[in-house]
């Protein structure tokens, strides 16, 4: 259920801050078209996977690893990985998705 649920938090939090993202981008274009000359203005950029990482207390890499698994792992894979069976690093991969 945990492992349900820190997958439900990883993608609203991966979709608002994609929002997050857009907007920016779109007020620096916005500034942009008002001026006539360009502007170079600094639009604070986010790093998604780090601020999931804090989100959940995990560090970038185990994000990444998570992203990897979920993405392309079969369904197999994935529901032994759940049951707690240890990866190549004898580290458990059921908190990863």
């Amino acid at each position: 259920m945990q492992i349900l649920f820190q997958t439900m938090q990883r993608q609203k939090l991966k979709e608002k801050l994609l929002e997050i993202g857009k907007q920016a981008i779109s007020e620096s274009n916005k500034r942009r078209m008002k001026t006539t000359l360009p502007i170079m203005d600094k639009v604070e950029t986010h790093n998604t996977q780090k601020e999931i990482a804090k989100e959940l207390g995990w560090g970038n890499g185990k994000v990444a690893r998570a992203d990897v698994v979920s993405n392309n792992a079969t369904a197999e894979t994935k529901e032994k990985l759940r049951t707690q069976i240890k990866g190549t690093n004898n580290s458990p991969l059921n908190n990863y998705f």
